[in-house]
């Protein structure tokens, strides 16, 4: 008789179907961020009321969008942790920019204000974001997934935006597509991370902590 697996993905016999799947099914999942990428394309342009600030907004919006996408490919999952996630994530991703120029400005990194202040806004959004994914859903992740997630999409942020600029003939003109380069590659960097860390024949199914 084959042993029993322990996790929540495998608390009946080794034969259950769910004991071979992630906790994530990812085809939704990646489908989702490119459904958010073409509902940014569409927002971005549009204009605002006075009142509102574009930058923070938009800075939400892109957190928001990346957790629902992730809470509603959740193969389980309390309802109520679902919407504490999505709008602790929101809450985190509008503060972060703000934390990456801060932290461009400490290191006097002014010369080069806007990709140092998106490579730290990246490092400290992706650690954030990482720990709330452990603390809701993963918890026996490790700081190697975590070093992995963060470098990924440090990685992932500067190369959007080089691509961003070379696309735009550095400067030259603008377009929608350019503009969210950087953050569509944050959310596959990101979301490939956690694939990787949580495929099946890693033990992930006993990093899952469960509904």
């Amino acid at each position: 008789m084959r042993p029993r697996r322990h996790g929540a993905w495998s608390r009946g016999p080794s034969t259950s179907p769910l004991a071979a799947v992630s906790a994530i099914n990812y085809p939704r999942h990646f489908a989702l961020l490119a459904v958010a990428a073409v509902a940014l394309f569409f927002i971005e342009p549009l204009s605002f009321p006075p009142w509102l600030a574009r930058f923070t907004f938009f800075f939400t919006l892109f957190g928001a969008l990346h957790a629902v996408a992730l809470v509603a490919a959740l193969r389980a999952g309390a309802l109520w942790r679902r919407a504490a996630f999505v709008v602790v994530t929101s809450a985190l991703s509008g503060v972060v920019p703000y934390a990456g120029i801060a932290l461009a400005r400490l290191v006097s990194l002014d010369a080069v204000a806007l990709i140092a202040a998106m490579a730290f806004g990246s490092l400290v959004g992706a650690s954030g974001y990482w720990l709330l994914v452990r603390t809701f859903w993963f918890s026996k992740l490790n700081s190697r997934d975590g070093a992995i997630a963060v470098s990924l999409c440090v990685g992932a942020t500067v190369s959007g935006f080089v691509l961003a600029v070379v696309l735009s003939g550095f400067g030259s003109h603008n377009s929608v597509v350019t503009d969210l380069l950087p953050t569509v590659f944050w959310w596959y960097a990101f979301s490939y991370s956690l694939w990787r860390s949580e495929r099946p024949g890693t033990a992930a199914n006993n990093r899952w902590r469960g509904p």
